[in-house]
């Protein structure tokens, strides 16, 4: 009785955090950078707010106690099962909804599921050790991040990413594991609902569906392996060099560079490429006609270069949005090339093609696409999926025979 209150606690406690980060990072990026700076117009203006905020985003860093250069996480879900670097408890939890909030609305090319699934995470624990439930913390936990998608997508749907987390560690799915990610993520459900809430983003894809976009999906979900592997290796190599500058110079000076980077970045890509993507993605594919072929070139390789650094550089943030900005690009890149192309094909496998390659298990990844396309469009997802996972296998033959 006590797993099962427990659950729906942790439920209920994720999706009002969700919402209050949602709401204070939505109002918070439009009042700072378009309202009070108005950078949409001025567009120069993004480089040294990039630069104030880089500063101020250490200094909260700093207050804290915390380094502002972290390994990069590049798999929220994944980076669950690992142990929180500090003990759950409220303090540590109101630390990293600071600093994660901060980091985004100082302009970091990332979305906030990271922070919301470490707090997820820690909350799991917390409840587990208040209600003496030490023996079910990777229970609670698992029930915890489900609810947390459950609330971010404002999708029953995601109930399902738990239970396959439970599946993949323990082999069986006995009805005593499946009920508190059950009771967590409608807790979860119910509270969005009551409180009005919506999901952080969605896919612009069309109702439709015609055998070539089977085809279509199949090539862009082989083409993202490719592109994901190149964004963890730029983040890598960022990593690398932000680090070393940071030890060779005062934090402060690092700080300004960071900024400076990332303000550059933001003016030459223009607004679209500018914070998660969930606001952007929608705006690039309404205005994707005025785009030629190298200028959406260009823009996905400015959302990779500044999204890899974001994280690199210590802001707080995931990838799960900003790498649909990148696979909706890479789709309006194509079908710009080809009007034989079919677009829902494109952007259905790209999405689908993503999420398996950044979270690593084409369960997971259905499960995340479906909650954001209509169900005649599933067939597009698998087909993405299954030529992500041929493109990784041919691509790590190929590497290991070389």
């Amino acid at each position: 009785m006590k797993l099962l209150v427990g659950s729906v606690l942790v439920g209920a406690i994720n999706a009002v955090v969700y919402m209050a980060f949602e709401y204070i990072v939505h109002h918070g990026t439009d009042y700072i950078w378009r309202d009070l700076f108005n950078t949409d117009t001025v567009r120069w203006g993004v480089i040294p707010l990039a630069i104030a905020l880089s500063l101020l985003l250490s200094i909260v860093i700093k207050l804290f106690g915390q380094n502002r250069l972290v390994k990069p996480h590049l798999n929220p879900i994944e980076d669950n099962d690992n142990k929180p670097e500090q003990p759950a408890s409220v303090r540590a939890m109101a630390i990293i909804f600071a600093i994660g909030l901060v980091s985004l609305l100082a302009g970091a090319s990332l979305g906030p599921e990271a922070s919301l699934a470490a707090i997820s995470t820690m909350l799991g624990l917390w409840v587990a050790t208040q209600t003496k439930l030490n023996q079910a913390a990777k229970l609670l936990v698992a029930s915890s991040v489900g609810a947390l998608l459950v609330a971010f997508f404002n999708s029953l749907l995601l109930i399902l990413v738990p239970v396959l987390l439970i599946y993949q560690a323990q082999k069986n799915l006995k009805l005593e594991l499946l009920l508190p990610p059950a009771l967590a993520g409608l807790a979860s459900y119910a509270v969005i609902q009551l409180m009005g809430g919506h999901a952080f983003g969605s896919i612009p894809a069309p109702d439709e569906l015609k055998l070539v976009d089977v085809i279509t999906a199949f090539i862009l979900g082989a083409l993202c392996w490719p592109i994901a592997r190149s964004l963890f290796a730029l983040i890598a190599k960022s990593y690398k060099f932000i680090d070393r500058v940071n030890k060779h110079l005062p934090w402060y000076v690092t700080a300004l560079t960071i900024g400076l980077v990332l303000g550059l970045l933001y003016f030459v890509g223009g607004p679209t490429v500018e914070f998660s993507g969930n606001e952007g993605t929608p705006e690039l594919v309404s205005n994707s006609a005025s785009y030629s072929t190298m200028a959406l070139i260009g823009l996905l390789i400015v959302k990779l270069l500044v999204t890899g650094w974001s994280l690199a550089a210590g802001y707080r943030g995931g990838l799960v949005f900003p790498s649909i900005y990148v696979g909706v690009a890479l789709s309006l890149v194509l079908k710009s090339t080809s009007d034989n192309l079919s677009e829902v094909g494109l952007m259905v496998g790209s999405i689908a093609g993503i999420f398996t390659a950044l979270l690593g298990s084409p369960g997971v990844s259905l499960v995340m696409t479906a909650s954001l396309v209509p169900a005649k469009l599933m067939v597009l997802a698998v087909s993405g999926i299954a030529g992500t996972i041929l493109a990784k296998k041919l691509l790590q033959t190929t590497g290991k025979s070389a």
